[in-house]
């Protein structure tokens, strides 16, 4: 299982980075939309990681770019987990098909079950 992590604090990135590699997954990080999206259209990931707040962007824009530049087909949708400090409603999550939200500062403990439990989702 691929996952793609767009944080632009690197210090969080490279937690959830040696968070994630240390539970088996293989981990691609970018701190931008535009290394996010260069990242994402080499290989779409199972799974995305995405900060909402970015220097280029928002991770919002970035989704919606991932998702149209993807083959994927609508059952095969890409799976997002969204970390942020950012308030964000439930209807927000709702209409970006968000899995799971994740309010920063947060226990990485937390964060790999959270990605364990989405990529079971069907």
């Amino acid at each position: 299982m691929s996952i793609l992590v767009v944080e632009d604090d690197t210090s969080v990135n490279r937690a959830i980075q040696t968070a994630l590699t240390a539970s088996g997954y293989c981990v691609k990080s970018a701190e931008t939309c535009a290394e996010g999206f260069s990242l994402a259209s080499r290989r779409t990931p199972s799974l995305l990681v995405l900060d909402l707040e970015l220097p280029d962007g928002t991770g919002w824009g970035l989704l919606n770019d991932i998702r149209s530049a993807s083959p994927r087909k609508e059952s095969e949708e890409l799976k997002v987990i969204v970390i942020s400090s950012t308030r964000v409603t439930r209807a927000q999550l709702r209409d970006n098909r968000i899995a799971r939200f994740l309010a920063k500062p947060f226990d990485m403990g937390y964060l790999v079950e959270t990605v364990s439990e989405v990529l079971a989702l069907p």
